[in-house]
C-alpha cells in the first residue's frame, strides 16, 4: 500500500476539472452529435460534460478494474442501446491508466459505423499508451473520485488488513481521503 499515492478529489475540484475540459472542447470549434460514455466511470463526466456542452448522452458498460492497484481484461457489460452511424461522437470515461479501456471502446464503437470518435478523459496516467484528444490532469497518483466512497474503503481497508493493521489505523489512514468519519467507520467494517 506504501508504494501507491493517491489524489482524493472534491466535488467541487472534479466537477471544475470537467469544466476546464468542456472549455478546451468548444474553444476547439468541434461540433458533436452525441457524447457516449464508457458507463459506470465515465457516467458522471457525461452528465456534467452534457450540461457543459448542451449535448444528450449514450452509453455502454465496460469493466476493467478488479480493485485497487489491479486492471483485468476490459469487458462489454452492457451493448450501446442507440444508434450512432454517421455521427461525431465524443467519447468519454473519467480516466486513463494504461489506455486499454479506451483502445477497447474505440474498437467496439467503430462496429456501429460512426462518423468520428473523438476522445476525452479529465485524467490519465503518464503510463499510458493511449491519449485522448482532451485531457486536464496528469497524474502518477491513484486517482480516488468522490463517488467511490465505499468501493475505495473496502479496497484500501482489505489490503490494510492484510497487512496487518488494526481497525483504528485503518479508520485514520482512510479519513485522510476526505470521506466523513461515519462513512470510514460504516464501510471499513466491510472487510
Amino acid at each position: 500500500m506504501s508504494q501507491i499515492s493517491f489524489l482524493s478529489l472534491t466535488w467541487s475540484q472534479f466537477h471544475q476539472d470537467v469544466f476546464e475540459l468542456a472549455k478546451k472542447v468548444e474553444a476547439s470549434g468541434q461540433k458533436f452529435d452525441r457524447i457516449v460514455c464508457i458507463d459506470r466511470g465515465g457516467a458522471i463526466v457525461a452528465r456534467f460534460l452534457s450540461d457543459f456542452l448542451g449535448l444528450k448522452i449514450s452509453s455502454f458498460v465496460m469493466v476493467a478494474y478488479k480493485e485497487i492497484g489491479k486492471l483485468s481484461q476490459p469487458k462489454i457489460l452492457e451493448e450501446l442501446k442507440t444508434s450512432i452511424k454517421d455521427e461525431k461522437i465524443l467519447l468519454v470515461d473519467e480516466i486513463i491508466d494504461s489506455g486499454s479501456s479506451f483502445e477497447a471502446a474505440l474498437e467496439y464503437l467503430r462496429k456501429f459505423q460512426p462518423q468520428e470518435i473523438v476522445t476525452l478523459a479529465p485524467y490519465i496516467k503518464p503510463i499510458s499508451r493511449f491519449k485522448p484528444d482532451f485531457w486536464q490532469v496528469e497524474t502518477d497518483q491513484w486517482v480516488i473520485f468522490p463517488y467511490e466512497v465505499r468501493e475505495t474503503i473496502s479496497d484500501v481497508s482489505r489490503i490494510l488488513k492484510k497487512q496487518g493493521k488494526i481497525d483504528e489505523e485503518i479508520e485514520k489512514q482512510i479519513s485522510e481521503f476526505g470521506f466523513n468519519d461515519e462513512q470510514v467507520s460504516y464501510f471499513s467494517k466491510d472487510e
